[in-house]
């Protein structure tokens, strides 16, 4: 079993009243954070190495003791909950676009469409 680290978007108050008063694309132009996450429903192979200001955009949320990717994924969502240690109060449930970091090794992947995508982070 290894420790991985569940990294999630920093979404505040403010973009979600902007995603309600203005719809997703209004935000999007607003907030380039709301256009990240639009961009994270297609999440494939091909999916361009993080920026700077990407990387920023994220937060550790909890750590879980799991066999692989897949199990944390499960995890995440479904439990155990003796699996995981919160390190927010803001966790959602796993998606697209989240950053698993194995604890061991530093490799971090993010969760795709389909399966998980090695990418740059910290």
């Amino acid at each position: 079993m290894t420790v991985y680290t569940v990294h999630q978007l920093k979404l505040n108050d403010e973009v979600y009243k902007a995603v309600n008063e203005l719809g997703h694309q209004g935000a999007s132009d607003k907030f380039p954070i709301w256009a990240f996450k639009m961009d994270m429903f297609i999440v494939d192979e091909n999916f361009s190495p993080l920026t700077d200001e990407q990387i920023g955009f994220y937060h550790p949320v909890c750590t879980i003791i799991a066999k692989d990717l897949e199990d944390v994924f499960r995890i995440g969502n479904i439990g155990p909950e003796e699996n995981i240690t919160y390190l927010t109060n803001r966790m959602h449930s796993m998606s697209g676009g989240d950053i698993i970091v194995n604890n061991k090794t530093g490799e971090a992947n993010m969760v795709a469409s389909i399966g998980f995508n090695k990418v740059n982070f910290k």
